[in-house]
C-alpha cells in the first residue's frame, strides 16, 4: 500500500509546504509542516498528493509536478477523477495528449521531476 502524502501551495504566500496534518474550519485551511504553521484560505490554497512513484534521483512524484521523460517528452502529472488514476499530460504536444502514469513508470527507467506548475511555470512552456 502506497503512502499517502500531502504537500500544499499557497499563492497568496507563494509557498510550497510539506503537509504534515490539514485541518479545515469554514472556509480556512490549517497546514502544518516541520517548519511552518500555515492558515489559508481554501481558495488560495492548492493541495497535491503523492503519487506513491520516485523519479530517478529518488525525488518523490507529486500531483502537478513537471517531468523530463526518457524519451524527451516533458508532462504535468494530474489525477484523473474518472478512472481514479494519474496520468501524464504532455506539454509539447501541438494537440492534448495523455499518458497514463503507470506505463511510464513501468517502461521508462529515466524519469526526472524537473518542477512544479506553481514554482516553475516557465517550464510550461518548453
Amino acid at each position: 500500500m502506497r503512502e499517502i502524502k500531502f504537500r500544499a501551495w499557497s499563492s497568496g504566500r507563494k509557498e510550497m509546504a510539506e503537509v504534515e496534518s490539514i485541518h479545515f474550519k469554514g472556509n480556512a485551511v490549517y497546514l502544518i509542516s516541520k517548519h511552518l504553521r500555515l492558515v489559508a484560505n481554501l481558495d488560495e490554497t492548492e493541495l497535491m498528493q503523492f503519487t506513491g512513484q520516485k523519479d530517478m534521483n529518488g525525488k518523490e512524484v507529486f500531483e502537478e509536478d513537471i517531468l523530463k521523460l526518457e524519451n524527451g517528452d516533458f508532462g504535468i502529472v494530474q489525477y484523473n477523477n474518472l478512472n481514479c488514476n494519474y496520468y501524464i499530460q504532455l506539454i509539447n504536444y501541438p494537440f492534448n495528449v495523455a499518458v497514463e502514469f503507470k506505463k511510464v513508470f513501468s517502461y521508462q527507467s529515466k524519469v526526472e521531476i524537473i518542477g512544479n506548475i506553481y514554482e516553475n511555470p516557465e517550464l510550461l512552456e518548453v
